[in-house]
């Protein structure tokens, strides 16, 4: 049945895009099992889910149908997880992509060739985001038998980083080209280095901005809602939506809040930008 599923789904756009992630992640997992895996593991949640709910309703509790959401956050999560991990990624290579520039950039001051000064950065364990690409690069070259100019080509197809893409796009072209690698680095590293600066300033006005929403929407406006509930619950106001106002202050306080600080919190470590 998982077969099957997969063999029908998986030339689908919505799952296509999954595809690209998991590229772009450089997670080592072929597409298709991937695919395999999140139905997989979605239809052991969907099991385990229903025994749970038949196991509380049986107990009388009121909240029994809460397992049912388990098998869409599993399928969210598993979906998910490439895009999150290759914006992750995407992070850490524009942060490290100043000091890896001016990195090669020294190494090419002792007239090494291109492909050899890859080699080289490619055994920093320091570049966990570069690192990744430039040893992606080195491993085209060893096992598929490509030569540099084409695993360059390969590699920023399919890089999360637009500021990296762009650096390996000029980089052919100046290799192509017969131009200075030299003076290439050095322009390419006031260049990349102005933009992280521009970057990490924007990032510190939205620290201010997001700040001033955080305190809005997470703090004050959910203190209003449950003092309002707390109100209605006094005076007998009734159900809201078939459950008491207790129900909604429960859920609430123990999965609205904590959704909402998780959401705040992904969402700054993905414009994150460090120092």
């Amino acid at each position: 049945m998982i077969n099957f599923l997969v063999e029908r789904t998986k030339k689908l756009k919505f799952f296509k895009i999954l595809e690209k992630d998991l590229k772009s992640a450089r997670i080592k997992i072929p597409y298709t099992l991937y695919l395999k895996n999140l139905y997989l593991f979605t239809f052991i949640s969907l099991f385990i889910s229903l025994f749970l709910a038949f196991f509380l309703h049986f107990l009388k509790f009121q909240y029994f149908f809460l397992p049912l959401f388990i098998p869409l956050i599993v399928f969210l999560t598993l979906y998910t997880y490439p895009k999150y991990a290759a914006n992750s990624l995407a992070i850490k290579i524009e942060n490290e992509l100043p000091y890896a520039i001016s990195h090669l950039a020294s190494i090419a001051e002792s007239n090494i060739a291109p492909h050899v000064m890859f080699r080289i950065l490619s055994n920093f364990k320091e570049y966990e985001g570069v690192g990744t690409e430039i040893r992606e690069i080195v491993r085209r070259m060893d096992t598929y038998g490509l030569d540099f100019v084409s695993a360059i080509r390969n590699v920023a197809k399919t890089t999360p980083s637009k500021s990296f893409q762009k650096f390996l796009n000029n980089l052919v072209t100046t290799i192509e080209s017969g131009g200075d690698i030299k003076g290439f680095l050095k322009v390419m590293y006031e260049q990349v280095s102005f933009e992280w600066k521009i970057k990490r300033e924007e990032f510190i006005q939205r620290l201010s901005t997001f700040s001033e929403l955080y305190v809005g929407l997470i703090i004050a406006t959910p203190m209003f809602l449950v003092s309002m509930l707390v109100m209605m619950n006094i005076i007998q106001a009734g159900n809201l939506f078939g459950l008491s106002l207790t129900d909604w202050m429960i859920i609430g306080t123990y999965f609205l809040l904590p959704f909402l600080n998780l959401i705040f919190l992904l969402f700054i470590k993905g414009i994150e930008v460090e120092a």
